[in-house]
């Protein structure tokens, strides 16, 4: 049985708790009736219904990701906007002509899920962040890429046609490198005031599934940006 509970549904719950409107006299009758054999070997966090004088007793597994929260970071939009700024000048630079650089969105979504939306290839890079736990990815995809390439090369920013199935070359992967090198620097600069993260280069990756730095069901934010 699969039923995940609404913020109301919880507060509701919450409320008669303290009431003392549910207690320990009904949940007993739900921990009795389930003394039989089929019962006994199901798992304590697995969601399962019992039949209480005529009332219904959802078992709910508080730390189930089925929900994810949705909200704000107004101290990460301010990093971002820090990060823009300096990327925008160091890509500029390093082009020798005008880039933009603009925050698209920022998703709470499920490592799975965001994997899943990368196409084939994609220039993936794995950072390690020393100060702080666990690795981030620095995504640029192929479009982007070549249009990189092509603009370091003196031509008119435009990517190939037809994309799939083409792999990057090690000159291709070396300038790409060099755009993440110069990212790297904006980011660690960004994040100074908050924290010193000690961003480092880990590994390149042009296959989504070779890149398993958490399990597909973790929650991560992903930041879309525009160039």
């Amino acid at each position: 049985m699969s039923q995940v509970l609404s913020q109301s549904e919880v507060d509701a719950l919450l409320a008669a708790v303290s009431e003392g409107e549910i207690g320990a006299d009904t949940a007993a009758p739900a921990a009795s009736g389930s003394s039989s054999p089929s019962s006994s070997s199901s798992s304590s966090t697995r969601k399962s219904a019992v039949s209480v004088d005529d009332r219904i007793i959802v078992d709910y597994d508080l730390t189930s990701q089925d929900r994810i929260i949705r909200g704000r970071l107004p101290q990460l939009e301010v990093i971002y906007e820090k990060f823009m700024r300096a990327f925008r000048v160091s890509l500029s630079s390093s082009l020798r002509k005008i880039a933009s650089l603009t925050l698209a969105s920022t998703d709470f979504l499920k490592f799975g899920e965001f994997i899943n939306t990368l196409p084939m290839p994609t220039c993936m890079t794995v950072l390690r962040f020393g100060n702080l736990r666990g690795s981030a990815l620095f995504v640029i995809e192929s479009k982007l890429a070549y249009a990189l390439v092509d603009s370091f090369f003196g031509g008119a920013d435009r990517p190939y046609t037809k994309i799939e199935g083409k792999d990057f070359t090690q000159i291709e992967l070396s300038i790409v490198k060099k755009v993440v090198d110069l990212a790297i620097d904006d980011l660690e600069n960004a994040w100074s005031s908050v924290e010193k993260i000690g961003c480092a280069f880990v590994r390149t990756e042009v296959n989504p599934q070779f890149v398993g730095i958490v399990p597909p069901t973790d929650v991560v934010i992903a930041s879309t940006f525009d160039v």
